[in-house]
């Protein structure tokens, strides 16, 4: 799995269009996530969100934005949470 693990708080996070499967909170991990089927077994999950701006169900075209930045969570290699904002999209 190849993933990318940078953002600056607050900035909109936007996809490439799809259906957002999951919103959920995982506080002893990952924090706030959303999961966005993009068709053809794609799925990508973005982690340690501030807040999302969807709803399980929601269609997303290209480039809209579905959630912001933050640091919600616990970094697997971590006792802590983040002290950088940051998101991991996988």
């Amino acid at each position: 799995m190849n993933a990318l693990d940078a953002a600056h708080e607050g900035q909109a996070v936007a996809p490439a269009a799809g259906v957002v499967a999951r919103v959920f909170a995982e506080f002893n991990r990952g924090g706030l996530k959303v999961v966005i089927d993009h068709g053809e077994g794609l799925l990508t999950c973005s982690a340690h969100l501030a807040r999302t701006l969807v709803r399980e169900g929601d269609v997303l075209h290209s480039g809209q934005p579905y959630a912001i930045t933050g640091y919600s969570g616990l970094d697997g290699f971590a006792t802590f949470p983040w002290g950088v904002p940051h998101i991991h999209f996988n």
